[in-house]
Formats: C-alpha cells, structure tokens, sequence
C-alpha cells in the first residue's frame, strides 16, 4: 500500500516531486517519502513509523521548500525589472545622444542656409 502524499496550496507545485510508500522491515512497517524539489535542486528523505507523521513532516518540508522557492522567483523577478530599467535607460540615452547630434546638424544647416540667404540678398542690393 502506498503513501498517499497530496500537494495543496503552494506557490509552485510543478517544482515538487514526492514519492511515498509502506515498507515492511523486521522491526515493522514504516512509511517513507522522498521530496524533491527542481528549482532548488534539494532531496529529502522522511520516514517514520506512522504514516500521519511522516505526512506531516512532508506537509512541512514542502511548506518550507515553497517559501524559499517564492522568494528566490520574486527576487529573480526583481533582479529581472531592474536589469530591464537599466536597459531601457540606457536606450534612452542612445536615443538623446543621437536626436541631440541630428539637431545640432539641422540647426548647422540652417545656420548656413540662412548666412546663404543673407549674403544672397546683399549681392541682390549691390552691397
């Protein structure tokens, strides 16, 4: 008979593999479970000799795991926000640098265009 080991009420249960079952020794039977987590690459072996213990200590265990797991994602995320900040700061800057050197070329342009139109009409009044 197997150790039925139900996954409630945690923050990411596709990280969390259990497998449990009843083994008869010569000193009785005992119920063991073996947890693993993927995010966190941990494995843990619980036994004992009742089976509401040893579901309560995987209860636990799990409970423990998820709240590691939830906070290394958040801060992952949190790490992943900044790093996007900075990016698109820095395209940003990119992006000034280069309207700020087309203007300064248009207003260059323009100087001589109208220091072109000047002299023009100078020469038209016979200056």
């Amino acid at each position: 008979m197997g150790l039925n080991i139900k996954i409630e009420n945690i923050f990411d249960s596709s990280q969390i593999k259990t497998t449990g079952e009843e083994v008869i020794t010569t000193r009785g039977i005992r119920y063991e479970a073996v947890l693993e987590h993927k995010g966190l690459m941990k494995i843990r072996f619980i036994s004992s000799t009742n089976p509401e213990i040893t579901k309560q200590k995987v209860s636990a265990q799990i409970r423990v795991w998820d709240e590691i797991w939830k906070k290394q994602v958040e801060k992952n995320q949190e790490a992943q926000k900044k790093e996007k900040l900075r990016s698109d700061k820095e395209e940003m800057k990119v992006l000034a640098t280069r309207k700020t050197d087309e203007a300064l070329v248009l207003q260059r342009i323009i100087f001589i265009d109208k220091r072109n139109d000047i002299m023009y009409y100078r020469y038209c009044q016979g200056a």
